[in-house]
């Protein structure tokens, strides 16, 4: 494991290096274990097994960089493949077709690729969004192990170079995804040859395993999704509401097959074959076969293979009479793992499997112990004694998982959820039963038992509705889920190093076992109160414009640390990037809480993440332009801004705010003249800030009409940076607004690749022919502009560093 996490942080070319060291530890090994160095070689052998792992995740990171399929989409155009035209992929299908309520998608390991009269062998793994109104009758056909002919269009997956934001498009590729992917038709989708009959025969059974769901589920649509989700992990049936709620809960866990949904079939498996077979040998050979074609039939997850993997070893020993620890039977399957796959760690369902089962294994059977020794103490009734051991023993677990994850899970989800602690009493119990009935459903379905069949339904859905309703909780109350930035690495390493210490030094003096927890404590405050590794300077403004893509948002940090958001980026299409991108940046720049959200008109691509916004940094004022009072997406972020408690103000050209000795002058719109029936680009608040002797010109998606009556409003300045308007169209950024701005520096928020071309080589032409220096957020990442009122430094994420002086 330190083999493949160093690996993860040094530079690709020391693959070589890694390679060449763990031969040479080998040799010292062999040469130590020849003199009877017993020290010498333990240290060479584990230096050498660790030198391995390294360069053998370095290799396999390598493999997926440059994996050939990824040559149609070349590094500088991250945009569709082949100047926008599809090419026709040739290959299998790695996991049965994914049909939610607004797409279908397909995961593809790619063998040949054609185009015109080309065609080359270009391997590599796909995920593919079909267009058009998800189709379930085709999508039945396409399962795991069947080859299939398509047009796709093909593209890079997105990076949002921001602070406290994982690169998207590397977390992807180690996941062993090249490339995504889009058909424009179910129809296009070809068949070309089944698969293995096998697979044709798991593939047979997951659909009648979703058959008999939905036939049982049919007056509860939303209750089946989650029986399927647990029964064969399929989520597709899940809304994104119901997965939202139960994440921020902390109880989506329970619908993700992993070792309580495993360990409680292996027991059922166990004890069918014990009841139907006499020979206890017998009955455990039967119930790994059963729990095997188990595996087989849900897939291969990093969550699913752990458990699998473990309950299989456990079964395999008990055959043969072996008892080991659990922790032992752990570490193997972890070994295993990582031997299958180095890039294991990099799996976040790698990370939660093992790290859940690992904090429950270390610390639960002492707590348990300890509370068997009270309660005998007490001497208790046999039924209360038992009770209060199932009790402690589940909020034990649940302690010690929420412990061992708080990294994982603050890195990952950026989120801290207490809920869990109290929410899993009834969770979990739901989930055994949903897991129980949910057989019994497909069971009495085979079967042909109606009556039977009715009643497991029925428990199924009180189940399901259990689990699904008490995620409510976290509605009710909720100050018991929060955002929190991503952790540093330092401070993981830090909490992780003092809690394996802790673990370990059970039986250390007392100041030892002191010193760990102080350590592991203080991490864990700095990640739930998303402590900032490097504070800004005080007395700065500090301006800072996020890469969200084809949208925009821009943060105002003033001189006293509170935070103005002006816009709000807008939704992807694979998920609110408000939500996934904006407000993990937001918390990395120290914004806990808003002191005002500034929408400077309500296309999507500027409101569409307010709702996250508003939900997890609760501003204080909401400040808006011109809105069309019968604009549908306004009315909505009006309400979600009352129930969030913050005021909506309208803003109007005129108007000012002074905001900690930094001016906030409105120079756009007028008030309406009539009555707006859309939302147009021309009502775009256009902001001029003034600090000093620094402007900073904000202009939304403002046309050259509108700059024509700005640009006799700007306030002389000695140094001025403009946000360039409508992210680079040709229809803004006139010669007339930069020559009365003449701005030092432009910024630019623009996609990678985006299909409009933004910015248009129109303007940039413009900027440099007035020897204004341009950041763009699809090349520089995330841009900071810093000043003190008389100069301004500009870095970016990805390394740039600009600084100029008020002359």
């Amino acid at each position: 494991m330190a083999g493949s996490l160093a690996a993860l942080v040094l530079p690709g070319g020391a693959l070589p290096w890694l390679a060449a060291a763990g031969v040479a530890a080998w040799q010292v090994a062999l040469l130590a274990l020849v003199a009877a160095r017993a020290l010498l070689f333990v240290a060479a052998a584990l230096a050498s097994i660790a030198l391995s792992a390294a360069a053998a995740t370095q290799h396999a990171d390598a493999q997926r960089r440059q994996a050939p399929i990824r040559s149609l989409v070349p590094l500088e155009d991250a945009g569709p493949s082949r100047g926008g035209e599809p090419v026709i992929i040739d290959g299998v299908l790695a996991a049965d077709a994914s049909v939610a309520e607004d797409r279908t998608t397909l995961r593809v390991h790619v063998e040949r690729v054609r185009w015109g009269r080309g065609e080359l062998a270009l391997p590599g793994t796909i995920v593919v969004s079909v267009g058009g109104a998800p189709d379930p009758d085709r999508a039945r056909a396409w399962t795991r192990g069947r080859r299939i002919r398509a047009p796709v269009l093909l593209r890079r997956a997105s990076r949002y170079m921001n602070d406290g934001v994982a690169d998207a498009e590397q977390a992807s590729l180690r996941r062993g995804i090249a490339l995504l992917g889009s058909i424009k038709s179910a129809s296009l989708v070809e068949i070309t040859a089944r698969g293995p009959w096998w697979q044709e025969l798991l593939a047979a059974g997951r659909r009648r395993v979703r058959d008999a769901i939905a036939r049982a589920c049919r007056a509860d649509p939303e209750a089946g999704g989650v029986v399927t989700a647990i029964l064969i992990g399929d989520r597709a049936g899940l809304s994104a509401d119901v997965e939202r709620r139960m994440q921020r809960a902390g109880t989506y866990h329970v619908i993700a097959i992993s070792g309580g949904n495993v360990a409680l079939f292996a027991a059922l498996a166990w004890g069918l074959s014990r009841a139907v077979l006499r020979s206890r040998r017998l009955a455990l050979a039967s119930a790994f076969v059963i729990v095997a074609a188990y595996g087989l039939l849900v897939g291969s997850g990093a969550s699913v293979g752990r458990a699998i993997a473990a309950a299989l070893l456990f079964l395999a020993a008990t055959l043969v009479d072996h008892r080991t620890p659990p922790m032992n039977v752990l570490a193997v399957v972890g070994i295993i793992f990582l031997l299958w796959d180095p890039l294991a760690l990099t799996d976040l369902g790698f990370l939660l499997s093992f790290g859940a089962t690992a904090g429950i294994l270390l610390w639960v059977p002492g707590w348990v112990a300890w509370m068997r020794a009270r309660v005998a103490a007490a001497a208790v009734r046999p039924f209360t004694a038992r009770l209060i051991l199932i009790v402690a023993g589940l909020l034990a677990a649940t302690m010690a998982a929420e412990i061992a994850l708080l990294p994982v899970q603050a890195s990952a989800f950026h989120r801290v959820t207490i809920a869990g602690l109290a929410l899993n009493f009834i969770a979990i119990p739901a989930m055994a039963l949903v897991q129980v009935a949910g057989i019994a459903v497909v069971a009495c379905d085979l079967a042909g038992l109606p009556s039977l069949l009715a009643a497991a339904a029925a428990a199924a859905r009180v189940g399901a509705r259990a689990l699904m309703d008490s995620a409510g909780l976290v509605d009710m109350v909720p100050s018991l889920t929060w955002r929190v930035a991503a952790p540093a690495s330092w401070l993981v390493g830090a909490y992780v190093a003092s809690c394996g210490m802790l673990a370990w030094q059970r039986r250390a003096r007392v100041h030892a076992r002191v010193l760990w927890t102080l350590i592991a404590a203080a991490a864990a405050l700095a990640m739930i109160v998303s402590a900032p590794g490097r504070p800004p300077p005080a007395g700065w403004l500090r301006v800072t414009m996020f890469d969200v893509g084809q949208a925009e948002a821009i943060a105002v940090r003033l001189p006293s640390g509170r935070t103005v958001l002006i816009d709000a980026a807008g939704p992807s299409e694979r998920f609110d990037i408000g939500d996934r991108v904006l407000v993990p940046a937001l918390l990395a720049r120290g914004a806990t809480r808003l002191h005002a959200l500034a929408i400077t008109h309500a296309d999507v691509d500027h409101a569409g993440g307010a709702q996250a916004v508003l939900t997890d940094l609760r501003p204080d004022r909401v400040l808006t332009g011109v809105t069309p009072p019968l604009h549908r997406e306004s009315n909505i972020l009006a309400d979600a801004a009352f129930a969030a408690g913050a005021s909506v103000e309208a803003l109007r050209a005129g108007g000012s705010l002074m905001m900690d000795g930094v001016l906030f002058r409105v120079l756009h719109p007028p008030p309406p003249g009539w009555e707006r029936q859309k939302v147009r680009n021309d009502d775009s608040l256009v902001i001029e800030l003034l600090f000093g002797r620094v402007s900073v010109l904000l202009t939304g998606d403002a046309g050259e009409d509108v700059e024509q009556i700005v640009a006799p409003q700007l306030t002389p300045s000695r140094l001025r940076i403009l946000k360039v308007g409508h992210h680079g169209s040709r229809t803004s950024t006139s010669a007339a607004l930069l020559a009365a701005a003449r701005p030092a520096a432009a910024l630019i928020s623009a996609g990678r690749g985006n299909f409009y071309g933004h910015p248009s080589p129109v303007v940039t032409a413009r900027l440099r022919a007035a020897g204004v220096e341009t950041f763009r957020t699809d090349r520089d990442g995330q841009i900071d502009v810093a000043s003190d009122g008389r100069q301004v430094v500009i870095t970016t994420r990805m390394g740039r560093r600009w600084a100029v002086a008020a002359r």
